[in-house]
């Protein structure tokens, strides 16, 4: 089965609004990259709730997890990446996402 799933925060910073138009759309489930000017990677654990509960009361899934881990150079501390990977999969776990996107 084929799902079709969009970036919300490239519609507006506001994770409501941006599923409405999602919704308008036909669209049921996106890409968490971020929300409130925010970066998924630096949501708080206040953030994390707010949107489980918005997606709950939506009928939103996440799709994936959009992090940045890997927009690194070689050079840079591979440390950084792992740790940022661990968060990624805390959130993965909770909003019940499959994916978490890397580059």
């Amino acid at each position: 089965m084929l799902t079709l799933s969009a970036f919300a925060d490239e519609i507006s910073p506001n994770l409501e609004e941006a599923l409405a138009a999602l919704k308008a759309a036909g669209l049921s489930t996106m890409e968490l990259r971020g929300f409130d000017k925010t970066n998924v990677m630096k949501l708080s654990d206040a953030q994390v709730a707010f949107a489980q509960k918005v997606l709950k009361r939506e009928g939103f899934a996440v799709g994936s997890i959009a992090t940045p881990i890997g927009k690194a150079d070689v050079t840079d501390a591979f440390e950084v990446q792992t740790g940022q990977m661990k968060r990624a999969v805390e959130l993965a776990k909770a909003f019940n996402s499959k994916f978490i996107r890397i580059f």
